[in-house]
């Protein structure tokens, strides 16, 4: 399986930035990690941390992966999660969350945790959203695994890239996740091609620069690669030209 590597202008920086962003407003003293060894597997993306306590909350964020041909889980990439839940029960943390940032991804984790579940006698309950934040900036999905345990992980939905639609669009939402756009693609009502942003501008949430068009990161390209995420094209797709 060749590897592939996310455009710069949606690298893992910028995820947990954005990750950040929504979430700092629920999570008090919410900061970017850099290089904390807690014992783990998975290096911490956020944390917030108290006096008494050391670390009270303790994020990773999930955003680098490639589901298999029929858009399943691969065993490589359960092993990754697994070590990111590993990593944070180490943290010891009293709120201890996953972030995934794809919609397909985060609903076949579920699924497995529940399998996995059955034969571990865990636990697995769905939580309100409310628990964490509220709209317009809420998570669309969020579930809880291993409830009730010293090893209670949160695991979270926030979609990324989200895509502000300046009309390259007909739906009537103001911002575009990508499964909403594989939708439009799917059903022939977009091309990539179309996906442009006004002139000095970046349409995805969080990136406040413009695609540098002399790196080749123009949005199609940024499409091409969650496509190949998803599994629908093969790593040696030549990239959609804009």
């Amino acid at each position: 399986m060749t590897k592939i590597s996310p455009p710069k202008v949606i690298n893992h920086k910028v995820a947990v930035r954005y990750v950040q962003s929504l979430l700092k407003e629920h999570i008090s003293g919410l900061e970017e990690v850099y290089d904390v060894d807690v014992g783990g597997r998975q290096p911490l993306d956020l944390t917030s941390r108290s006096a008494t306590h050391g670390i009270e909350t303790a994020i990773i964020v999930f955003d680098h992966f490639t589901l298999d041909k029929k858009g399943m889980i691969r065993y490589y990439t359960k092993m990754k999660l697994d070590a990111c839940a590993y990593s944070l029960i180490c943290t010891n943390a009293r709120k201890k969350i996953l972030v995934i940032t794809d919609f397909q991804l985060f609903h076949q984790w579920k699924e497995y945790v529940k399998q996995k579940n059955k034969i571990d006698t865990g636990k697995l309950k769905e939580a309100p959203a409310s628990d964490l934040t509220k709209e317009p900036r809420e998570p669309s999905n969020y579930f809880v695994d291993g409830s009730g345990t010293d090893q209670e992980i949160r695991v979270i939905l926030i979609d990324f890239p989200v895509f502000e639609n300046t009309g390259w669009s007909k739906s009537s939402n103001k911002t575009l996740t990508f499964s909403q756009i594989l939708t439009e693609l799917k059903f022939g009502l977009l091309d990539a091609i179309d996906i442009v942003a006004p002139v000095g501008k970046s349409i995805i949430e969080g990136v406040g620069e413009p695609i540098d068009k002399n790196e080749n990161q123009d949005y199609a390209g940024v499409i091409d690669y969650l496509l190949k995420r998803r599994g629908y094209v093969s790593s040696e797709t030549p990239k959609i030209k804009a």
